[in-house]
């Protein structure tokens, strides 16, 4: 997520669902309700939505609603009118929804949570029903609309907000049987139990009878790489409920906690956090096939791809490949390059990793916006990098070469107030 040093913890209780998620954000911080809503109208012109204050059993909270063009319910609970929308079936397979994610003019960071979100799903999903992958799945009720929403809002909501972190607590497992279109599935929802199982979940038995916790709830926290071990001391800034729709006679909500994490900056003001390694040298690749299975890498969610030239055995060249990795990453970009490549083996790892506190700042250089990325020890400004895509624009624009336009952005930086 984009800098800026925040933490979210989550309490379910015992409610964790997509638009809880995204419910609870914005009662925590009503300044992310505006461009969320603005966010939603562009991506998503079939739908409308609105955020209300409620009350879940005299706890008051933020609800979130999602209606069609008739203004019927879209979501997990969805009336049998809505069922029937021809919204509910625009997405119907793993390749639909992902290209749907990429065509949605994300952020880098958000596209990659949201296609993470997509990837734990669609698995889970072929899992359950014995498909040998995720291209083999037709989704009904799991991937209308209203999915492709929750897995873009909430990560686009943690970058609006600077969420470095995620924490949760144990989450509370239901028992019974669900009612679905394809007659009753077994509660926890097979899905969601593999997707809580894959990341590595912490889940405690309890007296509930609905679906408290939702796939596409699990496959967000994976794909933000929530934590579940003991969460930081906060210095808390905000809390917020976010609202089930369901009454099960007792509250049905999800307490969001925002603030900054304490030793989580070192002494000199850096950041602290773990990434995956992957490693291997590969002497039979050509290196005119290198430069797709990069692109392919990156595609799937890794941070940073290189690679250096390497002697192997009997003294041939090769090519020593090293990928940086968000860690519940580490295992399916280890076997995606044990696919795209020839080599029979890969090292894997877990680093820690220290970073500057960085935030995304836009500057405006002859009426026109160009985002830079500054990172500051301390007070300070001490690193500014233009957005190169923003540069290039900006650059045809004023008929200027790259050098001289970085050096107005630059100029228009150090101006800024404060």
């Amino acid at each position: 997520m984009a800098a800026g040093g925040r933490v979210l913890l989550l309490r379910p209780s015992p409610a964790l669902a997509g638009d809880i998620l995204i419910a609870a954000l914005v009662d925590a911080l009503p300044e992310l309700a505006e461009p969320l809503l603005g966010e939603a109208s562009r991506i998503f012109s079939e739908l409308s939505l609105s955020f209300e204050t409620a009350t879940s059993h005299h706890i008051r909270g933020t609800r979130l609603f999602i209606h069609d063009r008739q203004g019927r319910v879209v979501g997990a609970h969805p009336s049998e009118e809505a069922e029937k929308s021809p919204l509910d079936r625009k997405i119907r397979t793993y390749g639909e929804l992902t290209e749907f994610i990429r065509s949605a003019g994300l952020s880098p960071r958000v596209e990659q949570v949201a296609l993470r979100g997509a990837e734990l799903l669609a698995r889970a999903e072929a899992e359950v029903h014995g498909k040998a992958g995720p291209e083999e799945i037709h989704f009904h009720e799991l991937a209308a609309l209203d999915t492709a929403l929750d897995l873009i809002l909430f990560p686009l909501a943690l970058e609006l907000a600077g969420i470095e972190r995620v924490f949760s607590s144990a989450l509370t497992m239901p028992q019974g049987e669900l009612a679905m279109a394809h007659g009753p599935m077994p509660l926890p929802a097979p899905a969601t139990a593999r997707i809580l199982s894959r990341i590595g979940a912490q889940v405690r038995g309890g007296e509930i009878e609905f679906e408290s916790v939702t796939p596409t709830g699990a496959a967000l926290l994976g794909a933000v790489g929530a934590e579940f071990d003991s969460s930081p001391a906060l210095s808390l800034e905000a809390v917020g409920f976010g609202l089930g729709h369901l009454d099960p006679g007792r509250p049905n909500l999800l307490m969001a906690m925002v603030g900054t994490a304490a030793g989580e900056l070192s002494a000199r003001g850096l950041i602290r956090d773990q990434v995956g390694l992957v490693e291997t040298v590969i002497d039979d690749l050509s290196p005119e096939d290198l430069p797709p299975v990069v692109e392919e890498l990156y595609r799937a969610g890794a941070l940073e791809v290189y690679w250096t030239a390497a002697s192997v055995a009997g003294g041939r060249p090769g090519i020593a490949l090293s990928l940086i990795v968000p860690p519940d990453r580490l295992e399916p970009l280890a076997k995606l390059v044990l696919t795209l490549t020839p080599t029979l083996g890969v090292r894997v790892e877990l680093k820690e990793r220290l970073t500057l506190p960085r935030e995304t700042v836009e500057v405006e250089v002859e009426g026109c916006p160009v985002k830079v990325k500054v990172a500051k020890l301390g007070d300070e400004l001490f690193k500014a990098k233009p957005e190169h895509r923003d540069l290039v624009e900006l650059s045809k624009r004023l008929s200027l070469p790259l050098h001289q336009v970085r050096r107005l952005v630059m100029e228009a930086l150090r101006n800024l107030p404060g």
